[in-house]
């Protein structure tokens, strides 16, 4: 009985930690960003109101008070700093309010922090604190 129950907690504990092994496969990028600043390649700055960025494993979902979410694919390299997302339920100009003009974006990561953000492409660069 005694080995039995060890045999238990043994497997308990490899389950848990394979779990918490993928459970930020992103490093500091995985979490909740919140937009902080919008700059335009215009030079037009805007800061949006609660409206954020969750990414966690391989998938983003825009998300902000008063509007629908975009679920969406993430690929982020680490290497080469860059992240690219696509929004197969999206159609091109709804995902202004996040810095997106299209339904496929890449960005390259000019800073990653444990609680700062900085994305930028020809389009926009984007700050963002984790929230």
């Amino acid at each position: 009985m005694k080995g039995f129950i060890i045999s238990i907690m043994a497997f308990v504990a490899l389950a848990l930690t394979g779990c918490f092994n993928h459970r930020y496969i992103n490093g500091d990028l995985d979490g909740q960003w919140q937009i902080m600043e919008i700059e335009l390649a215009d030079g037009v700055v805007e800061k949006p109101a609660q409206t954020y960025y969750c990414i966690n494993f391989h998938t983003v979902n825009l998300t902000a008070v008063g509007a629908s979410s975009a679920p969406g694919n993430m690929q982020y390299d680490k290497d080469a700093s860059t992240l690219s997302m696509q929004f197969p339920y999206s159609k091109d100009g709804d995902l202004r309010r996040w810095g997106i003009s299209g339904s496929e974006v890449v960005f390259d990561i000019r800073e990653l922090k444990r609680d700062r953000l900085v994305l930028q492409n020809d389009e926009a660069t984007i700050t963002c604190r984790k929230f």
